[in-house]
């Protein structure tokens, strides 16, 4: 595997998973101290904002991308969870606006040829929302107990186990093009089971140094974000299920260490008029 710069490699099982550090990442300037949740009665807005990413309501599809995301700042971050408008966030943002005037992308955002939110495949990354255009989970490690390597291979740990506890698995995990496939059985409302594979990304993890959120400690932390991909059948129409049914069975057993956003993308319906979903 080719290693990007400043990437770290840890054993896990019979491979190896990696993480990236990065200077900028939203989800290190929105954890630079303790966010308070309680007052939070959405799961999804409580797992953004850990994230470091606006709400849908304040940014609606499209209005936030992979770009604004990569050029945020302290200041922006804040301005995103504070539930500012796009024009206030865009003003205190130079980076951003530099960016987009460079790259020509100034103006709207939305993408063409997009389902249920989600960017088509021919679309350039700028213009990828990634609340919606992937899913992701964030971990967290006190620094007491784990030094960075350390808590990265303690977090895939953590979501193996977690995998493995809330699905019937068809086979054992396996690996393929640089993610830990789990083939699983999901249980469907109509009576159906459905054969999907959860792609958990082995490369690239973001990490960065942190806070657990006030309810869960707030002590010090290494956090760990990795992606998580949905693969199924498109044959067969009876077992395609709806994002709500996979995040009832990853709701199940859940550790405190980890916290999920469960992209559009996962529904098989491919419905046009939902959001994220967060299990916090």
């Amino acid at each position: 595997m080719i290693m990007r710069p400043g990437e770290v490699a840890v054993p896990f099982k019979d491979t190896e998973v990696t993480y990236l550090p990065g200077k900028h990442s939203t989800f290190a300037y929105a954890n630079a101290s303790p966010q308070d949740l309680e007052s939070t009665d959405s799961d999804t807005v409580k797992v953004l904002a850990l994230l470091g990413f606006p709400s849908m309501k304040t940014f609606p599809f499209a209005k936030f991308n992979n770009a604004l995301a990569d050029t945020s700042s302290a200041q922006s971050v804040a301005s995103y969870l504070a539930g500012n408008d796009p024009a206030r966030v865009g003003a205190g943002n130079a980076q951003a606006s530099d960016f987009f005037v460079s790259a020509g992308l100034a103006g709207d955002f939305s993408p063409v040829g997009a389902v249920a939110g989600v960017v088509a495949s021919d679309r350039s990354w700028e213009t990828g929302d990634p609340r919606v255009a992937y899913s992701n989970v964030l971990c967290f490690k006190p620094v007491t107990d784990f030094d960075p390597a350390g808590a990265l291979a303690s977090c895939y740990k953590d979501v193996d186990a977690h995998i493995g506890s809330a699905f019937t698995m068809r086979e054992p995990q396996y690996e393929f093009a640089r993610h830990l496939m789990y083939k699983v059985n999901l249980p469907l409302s109509n009576g159906k089971t459905a054969i999907n594979d959860l792609a958990v990304a082995r490369y690239g993890a973001g990490y960065a140094a942190g806070y657990a959120p006030v309810d869960r400690g707030g002590f010090k932390v290494h956090m760990i974000k990795i992606r998580l991909l949905t693969i199924y059948d498109r044959s067969d129409e009876a077992v395609h299920y709806r994002a709500e049914e996979l995040v009832a069975a990853l709701s199940k057993g859940k550790p405190d260490s980890l916290v999920y956003l469960i992209s559009p993308a996962a529904d098989q319906q491919a419905r046009k008029d939902i959001e994220p979903f967060g299990i916090y």
